[in-house]
């Protein structure tokens, strides 16, 4: 219905839209207005920013009308609107004022409004906050329809019109007690859509009645009283959900008569309600006869310190559908829902789709290490569970409630334990049962309980006490098996019905024991036998053995409770024997590694598949249980349960050493010896001693940068090889490791001195411990030499040293000579060369030696270099011819007489003057001066040497192989040999003065 009602709404507003759009396009230029008339004295203002409607005035707003879902406001072109204001004065408000705005969100009345025109607000679906004064008296209808998301309180002194006039809002409360004339509530105060509490007064303590949407619904605190009269039903099926759970306050103290039950469908009721929970005190509380039944199980939940009072007072409630419980957690175990209660109780509430076959209710459940007894069950706990096939019901429960088995049609087995007091009827009405056995504590037996199927009872029950309902509890040819000395009274009180036949037996006779049995590590069901008949647990009887059964050896005392054949109880002791120990009970003992201390590992010792416990079944002692290698082996003795002694041996091998046992190696620098580190090797807090514990052997453990390392091999209770490898650091130089530098003579190329580098004793070798890189090493000057380490030595170590200048390598100039007209000043020595005394004096026709000095062009890097003897030849006044002088012609009367004067032909100084006579003339024999070959003078004082020169040869006398040279004043060699001979005639083609130097002589001629 409802979202027929949202399909007929959106095709309204399409057409509303359709027609808008119609008239905006038939009208364009028409221009909406922001205030006008709404009423003879009311007015309109809209705030576009806002988006505020105000309605001002006094009296009615006049009514409008919904044409085609199109509104006929003045406001209608507003549809953005979201707050509407309606001001103090206006009296009424109009039908369809504000239908289908479904933006606003907001509405203030003032208390001068009495009356809300129909539909005046309906559909406006964003609205959420409207305040309805006590004024209005009147609400019109569908005036609020299809607001669904409001929450709404009306006043109680409001009058509601029409069945939908809340239809869908989110919530309502309303306080008025009105009805309809069935009795319900007024359909327009219903909130089809959301959930209500509808209270019959302003104080909110009596609720007429909840509508709305089902689910978890609590009751809140302040209400007194469900229902204004016993025919009101506050909690049932008014054509809306049902609440699934209720929840009523501690301030209830009376629940009127049919407040909470059924009306309409049953079965959905059934469905939907799984409980009530009651907060309040049962002392307190009133709750009259039921008129109306439920006709199905509701739990009621009730505080587990109040069950009793709420089983007391309203225990005969079961009977309509309500079942006391305490309240607790409810929990699933295989197939078995049971309710927790704080109390330390367990009850069976129902089942679940995977309950098993063979069901075992247990006498507790666990849940988060908590025991909770099972001590009730539900009644219709278990009805028409059709794969059901037997059951065991534990001790504490004391009632098999109405239908609690009911059409189980295949269960054919149950245990019906001591202490259970009533069947009730119906039970286990419909099961298979060919059997069952009632226990000495019921005390009675309900309608139809086993019927039709069970055929077979035992009954251990005292027919004194025993109720048996004559309404067909059991079929009319059921056979009863009692006990001997109880037949008659059976006969006398039911013989009419059913058969009784007396063979049950006493369980305490003499002739039933247990034989003895041998411990076998798991609990023993004692071997019960009536003579030589092994009785059947289960079948012929039950037992309850002490707390931890019977498994230890020792004396056992166990209580035997008869069934069927057998009756009441009886204590019967029997022995088991302690199992004797052998080294197939011991598990393989892995093997130990070596830890220093006596092993004791941890001995596990079987029985079968059960571990025993050392200390109870047996304890331990060692042997050979510390070092490696020896024969470690365990005893085992029996204890307890168990005898006898046994031995299992063991391994215990070397512990391995790994990294963490040896400690790192610091780093080592460089020595030129091999390193040998001191190591230490621990186990835990044990420090290994080496040679017994351990080997260590080192390599690669003297130069640096060598992967140096120590082999730690285990020994005696170690195994295993652990390498610990340690840095060779290169030793760092410094200065005095280095030696001085002698200073170096410039060379001209780069210098690199031979340096000393020591290591204390040991000399360093370069290229293979250090290298050398010099600066500044070519000129003059101080040069830098950076030594840097290598290989075994590292750092660096400047050192300087001095390079001095050099001695320049330079020629003597030789064959040097002077005329006897020249000085030094006339010789031209070679570059560089400058003579020390430019004057010093010179000897005629000598070779002397003076002193100069040569200075190089590089004067930086090189030496001046004084005192250079140069050898001078200096040349001796060369004689010319004589010629004569003051010449006296001889005649023949007298000698003639001249000077015979001699020149130099140099210098033209006066060499010699000697007066000459001429003989008288003769007439006969002139002296012919044009033959050499006697020389007329000699040039040289020296007796063995004689030169002289005529027509351009040179005519030397002197000792054989005596060498000779002849230059000219330039210093151009004309010719050098050795004379051949005493006599020696030299022809030379060259004119002009020569030099002949003979035995370091010089002699000038002129040619």
């Amino acid at each position: 219905m409802y979202n027929k009602m949202r399909e007929n709404k959106l095709l309204m507003l399409i057409a509303s839209a359709i027609i808008v759009a119609t008239a905006l396009f038939a009208s364009s230029s028409a221009i909406a207005q922001n205030s006008g008339t709404c009423g003879d004295n009311a007015t309109w203002t809209y705030d576009e920013n806002t988006k505020t409607l105000t309605i001002s005035g006094t009296g009615a707003m006049s009514d409008y009308v919904l044409t085609n879902n199109s509104s006929s406001t003045p406001w209608k072109d507003f549809d953005d609107i979201q707050t509407v204001i309606i001001e103090n004065g206006i009296t009424y408000i109009g039908s369809f004022s504000f239908t289908y705005f479904t933006n606003i969100t907001t509405v203030t009345i003032p208390n001068t409004v009495t009356t809300i025109g129909k539909t005046a607000f309906g559909g406006c679906s964003s609205l959420t906050t409207i305040n309805i004064p006590e004024s209005v008296t009147t609400i019109g209808q569908t005036a609020f329809r299809y607001c669904t998301s409001l929450s709404i309180t009306v006043p109680a002194t409001t009058a509601i019109e029409g069945k939908t006039t809340f239809q869908q809002v989110e919530s309502l409360e309303y306080h008025g007690t009105s009805t309809q004339p069935d009795g319900h509530l007024a359909w327009g105060a219903c909130s089809f859509n959301g959930s209500s509490f509808i209270f019959a007064d302003e104080e909110k303590t009596i609720l007429h009645a909840y509508i709305g949407k089902g689910g978890d619904i609590v009751v809140p605190e302040g209400v007194t009283t469900l229902g204004i009269d016993d025919n009101i039903i506050v909690f049932g099926l008014l054509n809306y959900q049902v609440p699934t759970t209720i929840t009523l306050p501690e301030s209830l103290t009376l629940i009127k008569a049919n407040a909470i039950t059924t009306y309409g469908n049953i079965d959905d009721y059934g469905e939907n309600l799984k409980g009530i929970y009651f907060k309040n005190d049962p002392n307190n509380l009133e709750w009259p006869s039921i008129s109306m039944g439920l006709f199905f199980t509701v739990p009621c939940y009730v505080s587990s310190q109040t069950f009793d009072i709420w089983q007391e007072k309203f225990g005969d409630y079961e009977q309509r559908g309500f079942v006391f419980v305490p309240n607790g957690v409810e929990f699933e175990q295989d197939g078995v829902v049971y309710i927790l209660s704080e109390d330390g109780s367990a009850s069976v509430k129902s089942h679940t789709a995977s309950l098993p076959n063979e069901l075992v209710i247990p006498s507790a459940i666990t849940k988060d290490g908590v025991n909770y007894r099972v001590t009730n069950i539900f009644r219709n706990a278990f009805t028409d569970c059709a794969n059901l096939t037997s059951v065991i019901i534990p001790e504490g429960v004391t009632k098999i409630k109405r239908r609690t088995f009911y059409e189980c049609y295949n269960l054919t087995s149950v245990t019906i334990p001591e202490g259970v007091t009533d069947i009730e009827r119906e039970a286990f009405n419909d099961c298979k049962l060919p059997s069952v056995t009632i226990p000495e504590s019921t005390k009675s037996i309900g309608a139809a309980a086993f019927y039709p199927n069970t055929s077979e009872v035992y009954c251990h029950a005292d027919p004194d006490e025993l109720i048996i309902d004559n309404d067909a509890a059991f079929l009319s040819n059921t056979k009863f098996h009692v006990p001997a000395e109880t037949l008659d009274k059976f006969n006398e009180k039911y013989g009419n019905n059913y058969t009784f036949v007396g063979d049950v037996t006493n369980i305490a006779a003499n002739g039933i024991t247990i034989e003895p049995q041998t411990y076998t590590g798991s609990a023993l069901t004692p071997v019960v036998k009536d003579g030589e008949k092994t009785l059947v647990e289960g079948e012929d009887y039950t037992i309850t053995i002490p707390q931890g059964g019977c498994t230890n050896a020792g004396e056992y005392t166990v209580t035997l409770t008869g069934k069927k054949l057998y009756y009441k109880s009886a204590e019967k002791t029997f022995t088991i024997t302690a199992k004797t120990l052998v080294s197939s009970n011991i598990a393989d003992i892995a093997a130990q590694t070596y830890t220093g201390t006596a092993f004791e590992p941890e001995v596990t010792v079987t029985d079968g598949t059960k571990t025993l416990v050392e200390g109870t079944d047996y304890t331990v002692e060692y042997s050979n249980n510390i070092n490696a290698g020896t024969s470690a082996k365990v005893i085992v003795k029996g204890k307890g349960n168990y005898t006898e002694t046994a031995e299992k041996a063991f391994t215990i091998n070397a512990k391995t050493l790994v990294a963490n046992n040896v400690s790192n190696l610091a780093a080592q620098t460089y020595t030129g010896s091999a390193f040998e580190p001191e190591i230490s090797v621990t186990d835990g807090t044990k420090t290994l001693v080496e040679g017994t514990d351990y080997t260590v052997e080192y390599s690669n453990n003297t130069n640096a940068g060598t992967s140096a390392k120590a082999t730690i091999t285990g020994k005696g209770n170690y195994t295993g090889m652990v390498e610990k490898t340690f840095t060779i650091n290169a030793k760092t130089l410094v200065a005095s490791n280095v030696s001085n530098i002698a200073a170096q003579t410039y060379t001209g190329s780069a210098i690199e001195p031979d340096i000393d580098v020591t290591d204390g004793k040991t000399t360093l070798v370069k290229g293979v411990d250090f290298t050398v890189t010099c600066s500044e090493n070519i000129n003059v000057g101080t040069a830098t030499a950076i030594i840097t380490g290598k290989g075994n030595y590292a750092g660096t170590v400047e050192k300087t040293f001095t390079i001095t200048q050099a001695t320049p390598t330079y020629t003597i100039p030789e064959n040097l000579s002077l005329k006897c007209n020249q000085n030094l000043a006339d010789i031209i020595l070679p570059k560089g060369f400058a003579f020390d005394d430019i004057n010093a004096e010179l000897t005629l026709g000598k070779t002397i030696t003076v002193t100069a000095t040569f200075t190089p062009e590089d004067t930086k890097n090189y030496v001046a270099v004084k005192g250079i003897e140069i050898k001078v030849a200096v040349a001796d006044h060369i004689h010319a011819d004589a010629v004569k002088e003051n010449e006296v012609a001889a005649t023949t009367e007298n000698a003639g007489k001249y000077d015979e004067v001699v020149y130099c032909s140099v210098c033209h100084k006066e060499l010699s003057r000697t007066p000459k006579t001429t003989p008288q003339l003769t007439h006969d024999n002139p002296n012919n001066q044009d033959n050499p070959s006697t020389p007329v003078s000699s040039i040289s004082d020296n007796p063995v040497v004689k030169v002289w020169s005529f027509n351009h040869t040179i005519y030397i006398e002197t000792l054989p192989d005596t060498e000779y040279k002849i230059i000219d004043l330039n210093g151009r060699v004309i010719t050098t040999s050795k004379t051949k001979s005493t006599n020696e005639q030299i022809k030379i083609n060259q004119s002009g003065i020569l030099i002949v130097i003979i035995d370091n002589q010089s002699f000038k001629l002129s040619l």
